[in-house]
């Protein structure tokens, strides 16, 4: 993470269905209440939890990040996950895994 405090997801729709982008909760280390957490590299007993939000997420944690509907022309958007600063973090090395599904229907 370093510094960053934003994760930017973009996107076209080319088509006829509904293309969405959103965390694969089942290969991603996040939580119901979209905390990524953070293992250190050196001992992986030691975690901490990195809160993560978007456009509707406060309401529905599963809301897809990016929608984009179809149109009669191309549609292309963006959306931005917000990422704050990790709770009860030390001194070292972390590692995470946040994977995405793109759903296309």
């Amino acid at each position: 993470l370093n510094e960053a405090t934003e994760l930017k997801v973009e996107g076209i729709n080319r088509g006829s269905k509904t293309l969405s982008v959103g965390l694969n909760r089942t290969a991603t280390s996040v939580s119901e209440s979209n905390k990524l957490t953070l293992s250190n590299t050196a001992d992986t007993t030691v975690q901490c939890l990195a809160p993560l939000s978007w456009d509707g997420s406060e309401t529905n944690p599963k809301n897809a990040i990016l929608t984009l509907a179809p149109g009669s022309e191309i549609t292309e958007g963006d959306a931005v996950m917000a990422i704050e600063a990790p709770e009860n973090i030390q001194a070292g090395t972390y590692t995470g895994n946040l994977v995405f599904s793109i759903n296309y229907e």
